[in-house]
């Protein structure tokens, strides 16, 4: 039987995350976990709706520890809920707010909430869990665009090769960053490009989920160099109103100076040929396209790169 460790890349005093209120170390991250997982009801899977992303990561550890799979739906909607909770008779929702805490009260379903330090006073722990490869441990869902959400089981020892894998591709493995997304951690891409490169391709990551232009500046400001954000085609299409008039209607990455890269989803932007625009160093440069992200066994090979559609 072959294992795994729940984190791969990094020392047990390197930084995991970043918080609001500093960064977290990987030892402070899994004595959080093991506060959490003790705190957990004997019995039932976990439908993670944290936004957080540190508290997710919480969640997502502590049930790994308690042999517990990571529910992660497509939707906030009571329908879509009710059913996960049809498919998967005695789940838990994790929360960590106002809104997740409604959305598992409309669907009549039961909650706990994920502390944002769950094992503050405790000393850091210098011991990694070891993961069996073959336990199955998510359930992505499709959209549902096309009819029910589909769900597809993620084994860790997968997860774990996916993380490295991706790592590998964009060089993160050979130089981190730290991460910021503007992406659900639920959803495929954000679960992969901002969780499993942290958990197995040696990077960190940003506890926000950032929406608008200054929102990103603020967070991107708040971690260290080098950072690469995680976001999406409709931030690089959607220019702030502080742009200049004549750049509104060209499509661009929101503006962010302290961004050394990025990453975007299928669909990019197609840059208008012959734009006077060229690469500036330390700019904000899509480095990536990738197809169904919930679907794919393991990262494709080959990467989408383009200029920095920076002005000059």
């Amino acid at each position: 039987m072959s294992r795994s460790p729940l984190i791969s890349a990094h020392a047990i005093d390197g930084v995991f995350a970043w918080r609001p209120d500093g960064p977290v170390r990987v030892g402070e991250f899994l004595a959080d976990a093991a506060a959490f997982a003790e705190a957990l009801p004997p019995e039932g899977d976990l439908i993670n709706l944290c936004e957080d992303r540190y508290r997710f990561a919480v969640g997502f550890a502590a049930g790994l520890l308690r042999g517990r799979v990571s529910l992660q739906p497509s939707s906030l909607a009571p329908q879509s809920l009710r059913q996960l909770a049809q498919d998967f008779p005695g789940a838990l929702c994790l929360v960590d707010g106002a809104e997740m805490s409604h959305a598992a009260e409309a669907a009549g379903l039961p909650r706990h909430d994920v502390p944002a330090r769950p094992g503050a006073g405790r000393p850091p722990l210098a011991d990694m869990p070891w993961i069996d490869d073959a336990r199955r441990a998510a359930v992505l869902f499709t959209s549902g665009s096309t009819g029910r959400p589909q769900p597809h089981p993620k084994h860790w020892g997968r997860l774990v090769r996916n993380g490295q894998a991706e790592a590998a591709a964009l060089g993160l493995d050979r130089a981190p960053h730290v991460l910021v997304g503007t992406v659900p951690i639920q959803h495929s891409y954000g679960f992969e490009s901002t969780f499993l490169l942290a958990l197995h391709g040696g990077c960190s990551f940003w506890s926000g989920k950032p929406f608008f232009a200054q929102d990103i500046n603020d967070a991107l400001a708040a971690v260290p160099a080098p950072r690469l954000l995680v976001t999406t085609p409709f931030h690089c299409c959607r220019p702030p109103r502080r742009w200049p008039r004549a750049w509104r209607s060209r499509p661009r990455p929101p503006a962010a100076p302290n961004c050394t890269r990025s990453t975007v989803p299928p669909s990019p932007p197609r840059w208008p040929a012959g734009a006077p625009w060229r690469a500036r160093p330390g700019r904000c440069c899509p480095a990536r396209a990738c197809g169904s992200r919930a679907t794919w066994p393991a990262p494709r090979a080959g990467t989408w790169r383009a200029p920095c559609p920076w002005p000059t």
